[in-house]
């Protein structure tokens, strides 16, 4: 809708610097940050903001050599954030390459996760089956 911004931060360079894996999303209007959370080892593809502003999806969490040789040492797992609760909501697992792009339907109900082998999956978010 314009109001808000998804962003994501991967590790940081050199490797000897602290981690940076974070999740933000700011309020343009106010230039604050209204939701911060840090996130795995690696890389997070593909965020993106239910229509509600309830949930904040991110896929891959990848280490960088994961990405580029497809190794079993990557999550890849989408994450669905509560941004009010702070929390993470969900977790979908079931992946054989790295979720790289996400997207919810109008209603907020479903997640369209698009993978690096070209696959597509729709998850259901059904708010009683939140962690």
């Amino acid at each position: 809708d314009g109001k808000y911004l998804e962003a994501a931060t991967g590790p940081c360079l050199p490797k000897n610097s602290p981690p940076q894996n974070k999740l933000l999303v700011w309020e343009i209007a106010t230039q604050r940050i209204v939701f911060e959370t840090s996130v795995a080892e690696g890389w997070q593809y593909g965020i993106s903001l239910s229509p509600d502003m309830r949930y904040l999806a991110s896929g891959g969490s990848a280490t960088e050599d994961a990405w580029f040789a497809q190794r079993p040492n990557s999550d890849r797992s989408v994450r669905v954030w509560d941004i009010q609760k702070g929390v993470e909501a969900f977790r979908f697992q079931d992946y054989n390459s790295i979720p790289l792009v996400t997207a919810f339907t109008p209603d907020g109900m479903e997640l369209l996760v698009g993978a690096s082998d070209g696959s597509l999956r729709l998850w259901k978010l059904d708010p009683q089956k939140e962690k």
